[in-house]
């Protein structure tokens, strides 16, 4: 029989983000908490304002081609020119050369791409709640001490799930682009400096959001000392999804439709897309199996050995995957312009 009690720890977390906030008001009001009351609304204001000025912000940048009849906002000029133009804010540490561009490419289609910021928002939200719920079926409750006992091996489990998921999302790097990669097989791009740069990019965009998975998912089970083993497993699982992706997206590459619908994909290629997904998805936890090893084996000393281990894994994955398959990459370019550019 399934034991609600195991939510209640989850069910107040959620409470207090713009998820559930409103709507707990009156739950709290009635359990004698009304001081919970105007903060609860504030988050809820405080959301929606955020929201509306995203929303304004955004709305010009999102209809391209559209004539606007409104008066231009008036924009300084870079002092640096083109290239401190193409560069975020955010990214000024990367070099300005050919690698750095294609970096500060990618940064910037990450965030105006429709169907990327999809992807995006999917690693969030299966990131959170596919951990929360595994880790609350698997572990236990202790009826006497009235308390979620967890389990380190459930966690990991759970995290490389996460890691590998959040990889999959360059199983079809190329297809985005489509015709556009064109100017770089013209340019003579080389494929591990390609490859090395929209990893880079992709990561810088997750990386962030990982770090907070782990953390939250620490603290939502009750045991913020094993969010070294939650992370350790995640970046492993992540940078080994990478370098499986990296190779899918050369070998099993395939045309987008021109549509911003983040779900448009050419007709009788869904079949595909999943089986891609799915192979990345095995891959990655396959090769991520050391990391449950570590938590059965080891212990309390893998609390403290699954971050660097995790992170020495994960990047050397990532490494080893962009090298072999930037060599792959650079036999393979005028077939790979070809597929992308079938529905253009």
């Amino acid at each position: 029989n399934t034991n609600w009690d195991q939510m209640t720890g989850v069910a107040r977390v959620l409470g207090w983000t713009p998820l559930a906030a409103p709507y707990t008001v009156g739950m709290d009001v009635a359990e004698g908490q009304a001081w919970t009351v105007p903060l609860k609304l504030a988050i809820t204001a405080l959301t929606i304002g955020g929201l509306l000025w995203w929303w304004s912000r955004s709305l010009e940048s999102a209809m391209v081609g559209a004539a606007s009849s409104g008066r231009a906002r008036a924009e300084q000029a870079p002092t640096g020119g083109a290239v401190e133009a193409l560069i975020p804010r955010f990214a000024r540490w990367l070099p300005r050369d050919r690698y750095g561009a294609l970096v500060a490419r990618e940064l910037r289609y990450w965030w105006r791409d429709a169907r990327r910021r999809a992807s995006l928002i999917t690693v969030g939200v299966a990131g959170v709640f596919v951990p929360v719920m595994v880790n609350i079926s698997g572990g236990a409750m202790n009826p006497e001490a009235q308390q979620f006992d967890a389990s380190p091996i459930v966690l990991s489990f759970s995290m490389i799930f996460v890691g590998a998921l959040a990889s999959i999302n360059l199983v079809n790097q190329f297809g985005f682009d489509g015709s556009a990669y064109a100017a770089h097989v013209i340019a003579g791009v080389p494929g591990m400096v390609e490859l090395r740069a929209r990893v880079v990019a992709y990561a810088t965009q997750v990386a962030p959001l990982l770090v907070l998975i782990s953390i939250v998912i620490g603290f939502a089970i009750r045991e913020p000392s094993w969010i070294g083993i939650a992370s350790g497993s995640l970046v492993a699982a992540f940078g080994t999804g990478l370098a499986i992706s990296l190779f899918i997206s050369i070998l099993g590459a395939y045309a987008l439709p021109e549509s911003s619908n983040p779900f448009a994909v050419p007709s009788g290629a869904g079949m595909a897309r999943s089986l891609l997904s799915f192979v990345a998805v095995a891959g990655a936890c396959a090769l991520s199996v050391p990391m449950l090893i570590g938590s059965v084996l080891l212990s309390d000393m893998w609390r403290w050995l699954a971050l660097p281990v995790g992170l020495a894994y994960g990047v050397g994955a990532v490494m080893l995957g962009t090298y072999l398959a930037g060599d792959l990459l650079d036999r393979r370019k005028l077939d790979l312009l070809q597929t992308v550019s079938s529905q253009r």
